[in-house]
């Protein structure tokens, strides 16, 4: 391996990645704080949230991976997709 492709390699192994395991919740802030807007999972969802999301299981609609957080913010701003109408339920506390 050259010197270049090893400077390349050390340089992307020490850039931060949306790897699968690093989720993003795009919702609004719900439940007086206790799920925050923007909030990072590192590992999948904390236990801690199992209950709410059994009991209102489309906002796993808004807990995607870093790397899909545009597309999905987008889609929250359009009426008729689903990631909308769960956003517009939340923030009405419905």
């Amino acid at each position: 391996m050259t010197t270049t492709r090893k400077k390349r390699k050390a340089v992307e192994e020490e850039m931060p990645t949306s790897e699968p395991g690093q989720l993003i919740y795009v919702g609004p802030t719900i439940l007086d704080g206790l799920l925050q807007q923007n909030a990072l999972f590192i590992g999948g969802v904390p236990l801690q949230y199992e209950d709410l999301l059994k009991e209102q299981p489309d906002i796993e609609l808004l807990i995607v991976p870093v790397a899909q957080l545009v597309e999905t913010n987008r889609l929250t701003q359009i009426p008729g997709t689903p990631q909308h109408a769960v956003y517009q339920r939340l923030q009405k506390g419905a």
